[in-house]
């Protein structure tokens, strides 16, 4: 059995469109679906409740501790699959998802997905064209699945303690680097999509990517990642000149969505360098 675990915090605005795409995958293939509940105050656990004539989808209370990690640990300790896939409930999954997960080899313990991002304000895309073959590389040093697209062997949980509730947002990063360190081998679904959406505001996403940024440098330094392909200090250079100059083409909504990312993941690992003294501009 797969068990799909869900975390999700006043998520009634796009936990819908979430389960929508799951229902139909959910026909022929063992499956449970788990919706963490991680104490919303808003319509999130009706709507889940809405759809439980037409998927094997239950809500489980995971208000004790929050978090997306806590949610995510909590779901797991619910369910009762031996293989867990975990996405968020406000991306959405692509049709073939599911049966991606379904597919893999049994020897498979840990495994990532390609993750698409859309516009808050656009529904999530049909197809997408140009996906990454293989997984993102975090500083130079290990490939990591995505938080909203990674599935692992519930053995494979346990051997680490389930998600670091203490690293968010980097949660991710850590369950797949301690994996790896720990001889377990990331592979890589190239049709298991996940759509994600974008923060709706310039803010929103300066604010996202700045915690990224910020964790950067304490990831360095946990690991001792001292392998990590440093960029070079006159590429560093032309990224903050890029910052600068990119600027007055801030009035393209595409501009501003990525200079936003780009520089609150600057300004993050400015902060955190000098919080851990560990360098990483």
């Amino acid at each position: 059995m797969i068990s799909v675990v869900i975390p999700a915090y006043n998520a009634a605005a796009t936990l819908d469109p979430q389960l929508a795409a799951l229902a139909p995958q959910c026909a022929d293939i063992d499956v449970e679906v788990i919706v963490a509940d991680n104490g919303s105050t808003d319509a999130t656990r009706s709507i889940a409740e809405t759809w439980a004539d037409r998927m094997p989808v239950r809500v489980v209370d995971a208000s004790a501790r929050r978090g997306a990690s806590a949610a995510r640990n909590i779901g797991v300790g619910a369910a009762h699959g031996d293989f867990l896939a975990f996405t968020d409930a406000d991306d959405v999954v692509s049709d073939r998802w599911l049966r991606a997960y379904d597919a893999l080899d049994d020897r498979v313990q840990l495994v990532g997905g390609p993750v698409v991002y859309f516009r808050a304000s656009e529904p999530a895309p049909r197809w997408a064209t140009g996906v990454a073959d293989e997984p993102p590389v975090q500083l130079g040093y290990l490939p990591y699945a995505v938080g909203t697209n990674i599935a692992m062997s519930r053995a494979a949980f346990e051997r680490v303690g389930g998600f670091p509730e203490d690293w968010p947002p980097a949660e991710d990063v850590v369950i797949c680097w301690r994996l790896q360190l720990d001889g377990v081998p990331l592979h890589y679904a190239t049709d298991a999509i996940v759509w994600k959406r974008r923060r709706a505001t310039m803010r929103g996403t300066l604010r996202e990517y700045y915690w990224y940024g910020r964790r950067d440098p304490e990831l360095m330094r946990e690991f001792d990642v001292k392998r990590a392909h440093r960029q070079p200090p006159l590429e560093t250079t032309h990224v903050y000149l890029g910052l600068v100059a990119r600027l007055p083409l801030l009035f393209s909504e595409t501009q501003r969505e990525r200079w936003s990312a780009q520089a609150g993941r600057r300004y993050g690992r400015i902060v955190g360098s000098f919080k851990t003294r560990t360098f990483c501009p």
